[in-house]
């Protein structure tokens, strides 16, 4: 629409040197062919002379369109020549009147409406004189003369005030083309600002998906530093965890630095620690040229690091837009971090304690028996010789009692720790089949389970991640994918565990070359593959559904339980 309507002035230059050509052509030829009747060789010449000056005031206009008062003299100069032109080719009977309107038109596309009308009077007034002096045959007074070309005369105003409404239509058409169009790149600009606020809100709700399914603090701090860039449009970031009890300073760069730059950097970060850490807000930091914005990673209890960007110009992110990312990503990253290390804790804890219970069962119950049947061997190896057979025998089976007793206790202690031996089903492959039935019901899909194998092989870290790439792959096949059916199959040998997640959905083009394909969800699949020892493959093609493969090697031996 902006485009119909934008008409510039190099548009009306086009349209004046249009149509003065073509004037000049049509008044040529009426001339060449009709009166005043002279030689052919004289029109010939007048014709020459018309248009070589046609081609040089046009040059002139060209030159000085945006210079209103030479424009003015030059289309006053060319009104006069024009009305001097009548004075050999035949007064207002002359083809050549109505090549008066190029001057008509300049003044009316580029001048103001003032001098449009007094340029129209000027070579109207000049062009009935010469009329009425040089081609007055009857003698007729000014005014009669004028009047007996009324109708020509008339004509020539009425195409000149037409000409003259139409220039101020068209100026008026690009005020508000100008209006429109800065309207319209206004609205493009907030169009656009929405588009990169809406991209980084998702980029951000996807920071707290992923950084959810991590468990590695290498795998976070690496994702912290992505998520930096990506969210700030940076080229450089970093992450950057503080040195505690038995743990050197670690620095992880979003792309690859040279050694020498890696110790500076460290070296500059562990001189401004102590001083940063008394700071609640970003800060700037100054290394040799480069200028980083950094944030320190904290938690009322803990110092973790830092997490900073590299300063860039940027059209479309402003510097406090980054200021305020880099503020989320340091609260988030120190959450995502307490958490990890609260997680550890825990899990410690819950082992010691484990550990403990055990050992307590087995001390107040095993233990004492195991004492009791040594005391006794002590005893018969003691007095072996005094006692009679009898004796011996009801001590030897006193023993055998005890003893039996003692591994029927452990016995019992081993069925308490095992759910299999229980009779239970495997706690990981149930709560795996309750998701994925829960999820086909409220999602309405169709989801097939098969799962083979003693889970016992697998680890922990290696369950964590099969749920979790479950957890993904699912999830992206319901979200994107579209799909009504999901195929969920899990192997598990001595060997190795094999993962199939696949689905009937939408599917999409993908290249395992092209990182650029690689979306968060594939990225975090693969993530989690490796941080399990394992690899994944994906496979999808647009209209056959996608598949996910993943393979984790096992190294555990399954235990064998007399």
């Amino acid at each position: 629409m902006l485009n119909n309507f934008n008409i510039t002035k190099l548009d009306r230059k086009t349209i004046v040197c249009i149509y003065r050509f073509l004037s000049l052509i049509i008044t040529s030829v009426f001339y060449l062919t009709g009166p005043p009747q002279a030689s052919l060789i004289f029109k010939i010449g007048v014709v020459v002379t018309v248009i070589i000056s046609a081609k040089i005031v046009t040059d002139l206009y060209i030159k000085h369109i945006d210079y209103p008062v030479i424009l003015k003299t030059i289309v006053l100069v060319e009104t006069l020549g024009i009305a001097l032109l009548l004075i050999p080719t035949g007064g207002l009977d002359s083809p050549f009147l109505w090549y008066a309107l190029n001057p008509v038109l300049v003044a009316g596309s580029f001048l103001s409406s003032y001098f449009s009308l007094i340029n129209m009077f000027f070579y109207v007034t000049c062009s009935s004189v010469i009329t009425y002096r040089l081609f007055n045959i009857n003698n007729s007074g000014f005014l009669e003369t004028v009047y007996e070309k009324a109708d020509i005369l008339l004509v020539f105003l009425l195409i000149t005030l037409v000409v003259r409404l139409l220039s101020i239509f068209i100026k008026q058409l690009e005020i508000q083309a100008e209006v429109l169009q800065v309207q319209g790149e206004e609205l493009k600009r907030k169009n656009d600002k929405i588009k990169s606020t809406m991209a980084r809100l998702m980029d951000l709700y996807r920071v707290v998906e992923t950084f959810n399914t991590m468990d590695s603090l290498d795998n976070i701090t690496k994702s912290f530093v992505d998520y930096t860039v990506k969210l700030t449009d940076t080229d450089l970031a970093f992450c950057w965890l503080a040195p505690g009890p038995g743990k050197e300073a670690e620095v992880i760069f979003s792309q690859e630095v040279n050694c020498q730059y890696m110790i500076n950097f460290k070296n500059k970060l562990l001189a401004e620690w102590d001083k940063l850490q008394q700071t609640t807000q970003v800060q700037k930091l100054f290394l040799d040229k480069e200028t980083f914005y950094i944030s320190v990673v904290r938690t009322p209890s803990k110092y973790y690091g830092i997490l900073g960007f590299q300063e860039l110009s940027n059209e479309v992110v402003t510097i406090e837009e980054n200021i305020r990312h880099l503020s989320f990503l340091a609260e988030l990253s120190s959450i995502i971090l307490e958490r990890l290390y609260l997680q550890k804790t825990t899990e410690d804890l819950l082992i010691a304690e484990e550990q403990n219970r055990i050992a307590n069962e087995i001390h107040d119950k095993v233990s004492q028996r195991l004492f009791s049947i040594s005391s006794s061997l002590y005893y018969l190896d003691l007095k072996w010789d005094e006692l009679s057979e009898k004796i011996l025998k009801e001590r030897l089976h006193l023993t055998r009692v005890t003893a039996n007793e003692a591994l029927q206790e452990l016995r019992s202690s081993i069925y308490r720790l095992s759910a299999r031996k229980k009779g239970e089903k495997d706690f990981f492959t149930a709560n795996l089949r309750a998701y994925l039935e829960n999820m086909a019901k409220l999602n309405e899909i169709k989801v097939n389970v098969n799962i083979i194998g003693n889970e016992d092989l697998l680890s922990v870290s290696h369950k964590k991640a099969i749920y979790r790439i479950i957890y993904e792959a699912t999830g992206n096949a319901i979200r994107h994918g579209r799909c009504k059916k999901i195929t969920v199959n899990l192997f598990i040998d001595a060997k190795e565990a094999r993962l199939l997640v696949k689905d009937n959905g939408v599917g999409f083009k993908y290249n395992d070359s092209v990182s650029v394909n690689r979306g968060l969800g594939i990225t975090n699949m693969g993530n989690l593959a490796i941080s399990a020892g394992g690899k994944l493959n994906l496979y999808s093609e647009p209209g056959k559904g996608t598949e996910v493969r993943v393979v984790f090697p096992l190294n555990k031996i399954e235990e064998i339980v007399v």
